[in-house]
């Protein structure tokens, strides 16, 4: 819990994130063990695994993208290409893995922070620890879960800012696609400042895997609510699909992440995932988020490996009270009841 709590001001370098981020993630091995442990993993790796072609494609567009990344010489970037490979194929040849774990574009992101920060082979670690973890849901067969999840974003967003979302985003035309990048990645795909995104893993390693949807919201009304409504009042054709995408894109994430993080853990405290669910889209929940799905964590305290049930998996039974649907039971029930006693006094006295 100490360790969580450290996380909202960053974990000041990666001497302290390799020594950490193991805890979080439940892989506190030492590094011989750790090196050991891999070693042994790559001998029962399928080299040509289903997704061996994309995991290939995806690492020779890597390693350009952070500030950090920038001045490596071609030798350099092929080498840490490389080795971004082999812990891709590692994770997903694995033949454990295979059939239980899918490569998602994306994942690769995630990947070569974990690399950059602690090495190739703890790097692999973490990085298959978090596919069985926090990111479980970005590993499946299909993209089911995060579609659902990006449909709490405008909703939480009107809970928190009305006057932003009704200005903004009340359009039934904007989607929140837009957000997809940030919440698969963890921002690894859109912030360039290296600092700036271990700062944000060792917060989002730290929370509940909802929380990337948690500080999008918080970043929307603390780091882009006014340009957002100047483009509102000026464009000539106000805020559509096309410019908000190009907004984002341009965005300058030059930000206050000690706010913005603080404001992320506020709203969380007052909309935690449970309330959010049975208070928008509880009739979907079942259908789109399986009952492993780490999104449906209590708290970060309940994650495990591959665990195969959470506890907020129950708020979709018509019994449990923290579901609206129970309440309608008990009223319609009580209604019928207090409607039978009536019925059988009024029979009761006319037959006397």
């Amino acid at each position: 819990d100490e360790l969580r709590q450290l996380s909202r001001k960053g974990f000041i370098n990666n001497e302290v994130r390799r020594k950490v981020w193991p805890l979080l993630l439940g892989c506190d091995d030492d590094a011989h063990d750790a090196e050991s442990k891999t070693n042994n993993d790559q001998q029962q790796v399928n080299q040509k695994h289903s997704y061996y072609d994309q995991i290939k494609k995806d690492t020779i567009r890597s390693m350009h993208h952070f500030d950090v990344t920038k001045s490596y010489t071609l030798t350099e970037r092929q080498h840490q290409q490389q080795a971004l490979e082999r812990i891709l194929n590692g994770i997903f040849g694995k033949s454990e893995n295979i059939g239980n774990l899918h490569y998602t574009q994306g994942f690769h992101d995630l990947c070569s922070v974990f690399y950059i920060v602690c090495g190739e082979d703890l790097g692999q670690r973490l990085s298959e620890n978090l596919a069985k973890r926090h990111m479980r849901d970005l590993v499946r067969e299909n993209m089911n879960v995060y579609q659902f999840i990006l449909k709490l974003l405008f909703p939480l967003l009107s809970l928190c800012d009305a006057q932003l979302y009704e200005q903004c985003f009340s359009d039934q035309d904007i989607q929140s696609m837009f957000a997809l990048s940030w919440l698969i990645t963890w921002f690894a795909h859109n912030i360039e400042n290296f600092d700036d995104i271990t700062r944000l893993y060792d917060f989002f390693l730290s929370t509940h895997p909802l929380m990337p949807l948690y500080f999008s919201v918080s970043l929307i009304i603390h780091g882009c609510k006014e340009q957002l409504l100047h483009i509102k009042r000026t464009a000539e054709y106000g805020l559509d699909q096309g410019r908000l995408h190009q907004f984002f894109q341009e965005y300058d994430w030059n930000i206050n992440y000690d706010q913005i993080i603080m404001e992320a853990d506020r709203i969380f405290e007052r909309y935690p995932p449970h309330d959010l669910y049975r208070q928008f889209f509880i009739d979907e929940l079942s259908k789109n988020v399986p009952k492993d799905s780490p999104f449906l964590a209590r708290n970060v305290a309940e994650i495990e490996n591959m665990k195969n049930k959470y506890s907020l998996h129950s708020l979709t039974f018509s019994w449990n009270p923290q579901n609206p649907k129970f309440w309608k039971f008990v009223v319609f029930g009580t209604s019928m009841a207090v409607i039978a006693v009536a019925m059988y006094n009024q029979n009761y006295t006319g037959g006397n």
